[in-house]
């Protein structure tokens, strides 16, 4: 028997307004970790503490050892104005971060 399986459509939340914060971070793979490549001056992510090089262990509760840089940067995304928890990894020991969102594109 042949089944046709239908598929709604999953639309993602907008802010009003269009723009989605951001904490002001870039993001590459380090031998299989997240890490971070680099801080723009003066962000959230540089206020909150946030250094080259540090692991990204996970954001808001997700786990990032699966995750691509691009996926982890779209977990950082949100409405400007929130928080977003970070748990970064340096010299052996987690850090807890909690940048507010600033922005958008």
């Amino acid at each position: 028997a042949n089944e046709v399986l239908w598929l709604e459509p999953q639309v993602r939340e907008q802010p009003v307004g269009g723009g989605r914060g951001q904490i002001g971070l870039r993001l590459e793979d380090c031998w299989g970790r997240i890490c971070v490549a680099s801080v723009t001056p003066g962000s959230p992510a540089a206020t909150a503490g946030v250094s080259f090089g540090d692991i990204v262990v996970s954001v808001n509760g997700v786990r990032t050892e699966s995750e691509s840089p691009d996926q982890v940067e779209a977990l950082l995304e949100g409405k400007p104005g929130s928080r977003v928890d970070l748990v970064v990894r340096r010299g052996g020991m987690d850090r807890v971060l909690t940048p507010e969102r600033v922005g958008g594109r």
